[in-house]
C-alpha cells in the first residue's frame, strides 16, 4: 500500500488542504496506518508552528510492503516515508 500527500500554499489554509488529503485517503494496513496518521500529527504541528501567510511547500509519501518469509515464519514489513516542508519564498 502507499499514500501521498502535497499542497502549495499560505499557512494557515495549506495545512486545511493537507488535512483533507489525509481525511479523504484510504486507510492503510498497520503498521503503516499508525505512521500515516503520525506524519499528519507531525505536518499539522509544524504548520500550526508557522506565522499566518507563511508560504509553505508540503509534500509526505510513505509505502509498506510485505512479504512471506516462508512457513512458520512471521511476514517481512518493511515501511518507507518522506516528508518535507519548506518555505516558499
Amino acid at each position: 500500500m502507499s499514500w501521498s500527500v502535497a499542497a502549495k500554499g499560505e499557512t494557515p489554509g495549506v495545512g486545511e488542504i493537507i488535512d483533507k488529503q489525509f481525511a479523504d485517503g484510504s486507510k492503510c494496513p498497520e503498521p503503516e496506518e499508525t505512521i500515516r496518521q503520525s506524519a499528519r500529527n507531525l505536518i499539522a504541528g509544524t504548520v500550526g508552528a508557522q506565522s499566518p501567510g507563511t508560504k509553505l511547500v508540503i509534500s509526505a509519501y510513505g509505502s509498506q510492503s510485505t512479504s512471506s518469509q516462508g512457513e512458520g515464519l512471521p511476514d517481512k514489513i518493511t515501511v518507507s516515508l518522506a516528508i518535507k516542508i519548506d518555505i516558499d519564498q
